[in-house]
């Protein structure tokens, strides 16, 4: 991309620069060619702002204009008779989750197949209960050791 081709990009009248400010064009278009297109820009972008005021670039060609087509809306009663009663849609208010919620799988329970006599004695003897099934504590009862004392530095 030439320098030229650089100031139009930005939308910078570059020929009114060099009119206006001899010395900043030379020190621009020096600078473009010891660093090339992009160091330049970054180097140089909080000027073009203040330039695009002073020294705007007029486009020669206008835009293409896109036609657009205007339709002329009429009233729904004209349109359906005088004395039709006119039913407006109404937007369902409220909230609407984007997702559904992820539901719970319950857990069927199979049927308990009752214990001979001799198993019925170890079952009396654990605990039937049982905490939940996403349930883990973090520690067991019982399991850590209690801080033992010591008595040897006390007889100071």
């Amino acid at each position: 991309m030439t320098f030229e081709e650089f100031f139009v990009k930005k939308k910078i009248d570059l020929s009114l620069l060099q009119q206006r400010d001899e010395t900043l064009y030379a020190e621009f278009q020096s600078h473009y060619a010891q660093m090339g297109e992009k160091s330049f820009d970054h180097s140089k972008k909080f000027w073009f702002n203040r330039l695009r005021k002073d020294f705007l670039l007029v486009d020669t060609v206008p835009k293409e204009v896109k036609p657009t087509i205007v339709v002329q809306e009429q009233p729904v009663a004209a349109v359906k008779g005088a004395d039709a009663e006119v039913s407006v849609p109404t937007k369902a208010v409220g909230f609407k989750p984007r997702f559904k919620a992820a539901t719970t799988k319950t857990v069927e329970s199979a049927p308990v197949e009752e214990p001979s006599k001799e198993e019925n004695s170890a079952v009396e003897a654990k605990p039937t209960t049982s905490a939940p099934a996403g349930f883990k504590p973090r520690f067991k009862a019982g399991v850590t050791k209690a801080a033992e004392t010591d008595t040897s530095n006390s007889s100071v």
